[in-house]
Order: structure tokens, then sequence, then C-alpha cells
């Protein structure tokens, strides 16, 4: 919180102060503008913040409320992307360096991007061409290539998802249900019929029974389902234990790219895109503990 003096004369005219009060205004006459934490060290031991609010709601202070820089921001990668016709950069191969060496790497990277259209990280540029930072920026000079900064997520489920991509079909088929489970499962999708883009959800609460492996989640699956395909989102609450790759690759193989995972280990990095993801309506389902329930849901529209 900062604090400075908004009306001098008030403070000039202030004769009832009490001793804190008149200390605190010479203090911000001397010192100006100061933070809650600087005026701490003038005041050892003395509740000062009382005498300041009184002030403020006088008219004779004003504050301001300072929030600490965030510790947590947007990653970014940078890409290169070949800028011009693959026959205009094939002219230009033999004039693009003065030594063999160099001339050498800025072709290997420019073969690289013709071969590939879309925007490559340029880490992957260097691994493969041998080429440097200094190559690929007098390639964006010449007009032959473009450098990016591109923000990418950083997604616990990952590797998760590339596994469930690489073996289709292994999660993906949906279970028989008993007929007790059918029933249950109707009752469900009944309490969406009233549900329209503008209407919320009603207060209407299941209760399923069964041991582990009765098919309970399969249920879930396909009332999340039903939420998604009525523009909603869904929070799958779980507790910290059974937050397990088993039931998460259930839900990625049902919905994949939609699935979000909070948990208390993840990194500050992978909660603050998961939250920005779920914000943004780019996450269906969430997948947590208790807190999970404090992520944005996004109504589509």
């Amino acid at each position: 919180m900062l604090y400075r003096i908004h009306n001098p004369q008030s403070a000039i005219k202030n004769q009832q102060s009490t001793a804190t009060q008149s200390r605190l205004l010479k203090l911000l006459a001397e010192k100006g503008t100061l933070r809650g934490r600087q005026i701490d060290r003038h005041f050892n031991k003395v509740d000062w913040r009382k005498s300041a609010q009184y002030l403020v709601r006088r008219g004779v202070l004003s504050s301001q409320s300072i929030l600490p820089p965030p510790t947590v921001r947007p990653k970014f990668i940078r890409t290169a992307q070949l800028a011009v016709p693959p026959e205009q950069a094939e002219l230009a191969l033999p004039d693009l360096g003065k030594t063999a060496a160099t001339l050498a790497r800025r072709q290997s990277a420019l073969r690289l991007l013709m071969r590939d259209p879309d925007a490559v990280n340029v880490a992957w540029v260097y691994a493969e061409s041998g080429c440097n930072l200094a190559d690929l920026q007098e390639l964006d000079e010449r007009g032959l290539i473009v450098l990016h900064e591109t923000e990418i997520w950083r997604d616990p489920l990952g590797k998760i998802a590339d596994q469930e991509s690489g073996n289709k079909g292994a999660g993906n088929q949906e279970l028989v249900l008993t007929s007790d489970q059918e029933t249950s499962l109707q009752l469900i999708l009944r309490a969406f019929q009233p549900l329209s883009p503008d209407s919320e959800l009603p207060d209407t609460l299941f209760l399923l029974h069964g041991v582990t492996g009765s098919g309970k989640t399969e249920i879930y699956l396909r009332a999340a389902a039903e939420a998604i395909r009525r523009g909603r989102q869904a929070i799958i609450l779980v507790p910290e234990i059974a937050i397990t790759p088993q039931m998460v690759r259930r839900f990625l193989a049902r919905f994949p790219g939609q699935v979000g995972l909070v948990h208390s280990r993840l990194s500050p990095g992978e909660r603050y895109d998961t939250w920005r993801r779920a914000r943004l309506g780019l996450l269906k389902v969430i997948i947590g503990p208790r807190s999970a329930s404090l992520h944005p849901c996004r109504r589509s529209a």
C-alpha cells in the first residue's frame, strides 16, 4: 500500500492529531510517497496503520493498493519460418556467406525451413543444421525467413497425451452399461434438459454407489460429454490420492486436447497456464482435488 499526503492544507490544520498521526504526517511531508513497509522502518513496534486509515477517511492522506509483480509469466519460444517461395529461397542459396563454414550453416538452415512450411522452433533448427542465432538473424534481414516469438502452453499432460495419440482407440471405447447404470445415466442426462445457453445449471445432486471398477467413471465420462455438447465445461473432483495416470488417460482418450489437470505437484507455470486455458474455454474438463473448483469455467457462445 502506498501512502501520500492528499491535502496539505488539511494536514496543516489537523491540530487535533494524535502523536502517531502527527509523526506520520511529518514523515510523509519530508519523504513524500512511501510504501507501508518503508513506513514500518520509522515506526518500530508502533501501530501506525489505524492512524493512517483515519487520516485517509478524513481526506488528509490518500492510499493506493500496490500488487506485487507477477512471479509467473507466459512462456514464449522463438520460431523461424520461410518467408518466400521455396524457388526464391533456392536461388539465394549460393550467396549466403563469405566463408565455407558460414555458407554451409546458413544453407542447411534455409533448406530445413524450405522443407517445412510451418514455424519451427529455432532450437530444432540449431540442432538439425548446426547454425546459430546470428545466422538466422542474417537470413531474416535478407527477407528469406521471419523470426517470431510464439507463446506455448505449459501442459503437465503433454507426455500422457502424446502416448494416447499413439495408442488411439485403447481407452476411447465406451463400455456397455448395466441396466442399473443406464438408469442412473438417464436420470443424470435428464437433469440437463432445462439447460439452455442462458440458464443456470439446476441444483440437482446425484450420488453413485459402487466399488472400484464398477463402471462409475464411464457414467462421469458420459455426463461430462453431455455438458460439453451443451457448450459447458466439466470439473471432475477427486481425492489427491486418486489422481492416477489411469483415470487421466481415460478422460484424455475421450476428450483429446480438452483436459486440464490440477494438483499440488504442478509447477507455478503449469498452474498458471492451466488456469488461463480454462478461463479462455480451451479446456472442457478440469480434473483435480477441491482446488479445481476454483478454476474459471467459461460458457461457450
